[in-house]
């Protein structure tokens, strides 16, 4: 019967701390979306702290992060998540962002080469890899590259500045 009663005990209070989870979480992707980042930020860490194994909270708060501009803590949490799954390809991007933001032409570079590995003609990659090659001194490269997400991203622009460096109207 004790077994039985704290049995019981111990699945009320994990319904309540997942009760409690999805509360914050619907509060920190309330705040996100209304680009509350901070707010955001709290909330997911507080996710975090119960649980985690939480692979796409993590990514939001690296997000969160990102547009905080701390980017050491966001880098760390999108390397947290490609350590669970090396194939999310939003996470190589916005760990390409960070160092992009950084200056850290070849690690962004890199990080855009993987998420092109997962998605080939992803424009909001091939638009910034451009860039990096440019960066990078390769300008040839970079307008090849410039020129295939021009193609793939149809209705948005891709960078004039880059575009003219390319000799382009």
């Amino acid at each position: 019967m004790q077994v039985l009663t704290l049995a019981l005990t111990m699945a009320m209070g994990l319904g309540a701390c997942q009760s409690n989870m999805d509360a914050l979480r619907a509060k920190a992707d309330a705040a996100y979306a209304e680009a509350a980042y901070a707010r955001a930020l709290e909330g997911y860490s507080a996710i975090l702290e119960m649980d985690s194994s939480q692979t796409e909270v993590r990514f939001f708060r690296g997000v969160s992060q990102q547009m905080l501009e701390r980017y050491p803590q966001a880098m760390a949490d999108f390397r947290h998540v490609l350590r669970e799954d090396p194939e999310a390809y939003k996470a190589w991007l916005n760990l390409g962002h960070c160092h992009y933001a950084l200056r850290d032409w070849e690690e962004a570079r890199d990080c855009y080469a993987k998420v092109l590995e997962e998605k080939p003609d992803y424009g909001l990659a091939l638009n910034p890899l451009a860039h990096m090659h440019f960066y990078l001194g390769d300008t040839l490269k970079a307008c090849q590259t410039l020129r295939r997400a021009e193609a793939v991203m149809a209705a948005r622009s891709v960078d004039e500045a880059l575009r003219r460096a390319c000799g382009e109207p």
